[in-house]
């Protein structure tokens, strides 16, 4: 009976009114999950009820896991609605494509493994709409499944030199053809293509990307060359983001890239972009927005201000 009610759940993970169903009967057989589903179900939550939550899960967490607790990392559980996991850090191995429970995860950062992850395709895998940080075993099961996934955003870490990743990952990777969803694709990289020839710049799937982030630990990048390179995409992205050590730049293909948006990470991020402005010519952008995740001292807000100070900017928004 009880094992009906959470495939009821299993079969329609949107359903709150199966999850309801369940959480009674849960409850009426003394079971602390029943509990645990009528919490997160309540459209308003005290701390009284956070509290109590918590304690339930950190008691049962292995329990509330149930089929998933052999592919979720110790510690991985990262978030839990309506009664379920629906964030995890996960260990996927393709050995358990047939797993119901894998129906109400909605975000997944998956662990390095060099078996094919053949449970991010899986008829089970309904709510699935985010993956980060897989590894390039996990292209082919993406972007050329069988059927349409619904998955919109996918992380991806391969080679730190992007010249490095395989031809037949590019080729998965260009068509997305079973992610018609797909409007953020993550890459991590040790450096930035800036050459308007790179792969990078001619993926199939580039017009429908409202974002391409490039993140990893690359130092700073010759800004002028980016931004000339991007104006030469036939058909970019809607926004490119470079998130690098200290220094994230946002670039928008509305603008045909003429504007910034930077985050920096105070003092090396700042000393960083100052240098990669240098680069540019004074007309090369209209408009440069610039924010910090810490307070800057005068020495280093001088800096900025200076190293702007000779460009032909209609619009500067400094910390």
């Amino acid at each position: 009976m009880i094992e009906s009610l959470f495939s009821a759940v299993f079969e329609r993970p949107g359903d709150d009114g199966a999850r309801q169903v369940l959480a009674d009967a849960l409850q009426e057989a003394g079971d602390p999950r029943g509990e645990f589903i009528s919490l997160q179900l309540q459209a308003r939550r005290n701390e009284r009820s956070e509290r109590r939550m918590q304690k339930l899960l950190d008691r049962h967490r292995a329990k509330f896991l149930r089929g998933l607790q052999g592919l979720v990392m110790p510690g991985g559980d990262r978030a839990w609605s309506r009664g379920f996991l629906s964030e995890a850090t996960v260990l996927l191995e393709g050995l358990q494509v047939e797993l119901p429970d894998l129906a109400t995860l909605e975000k997944v950062e998956v662990v390095f493994s060099p078996a094919a992850p053949l449970e991010l395709a899986s008829p089970w895998m309904k709510s699935l709409r985010e993956v980060s940080m897989a590894g390039l075993s996990a292209v082919p099961v993406l972007f050329d499944a069988k059927r349409p996934l619904a998955v919109e955003s996918v992380g991806l870490s391969g080679p730190g030199d992007l010249l490095a990743w395989p031809l037949d990952t590019l080729t998965y990777l260009s068509r997305a053809t079973s992610l018609p969803k797909l409007t953020r694709l993550s890459l991590d990289t040790n450096r930035v293509a800036l050459q308007d020839d790179h792969w990078l710049w001619k993926l199939e799937v580039l017009p429908r990307l409202k974002l391409l982030e490039l993140t990893g630990s690359f130092r700073g990048f010759p800004l002028a060359e980016l931004l000339e390179t991007l104006r030469r995409v036939e058909k970019p992205p809607h926004a490119v983001v470079f998130d690098g050590v200290g220094v994230s730049v946002r670039v928008r293909a509305a603008d045909r890239f003429r504007s910034l948006h930077v985050e920096l990470d105070p003092p090396s991020g700042v000393v960083v972009f100052t240098s990669m402005l240098q680069t540019l010519a004074p007309d090369a952008l209209d408009d440069l927005s610039v924010v910090t995740n810490a307070p800057l001292d005068s020495a280093l807000t001088g800096s900025l201000r200076m190293a702007t100070r000779r460009l032909k900017l209609t619009n500067l928004e400094l910390p």
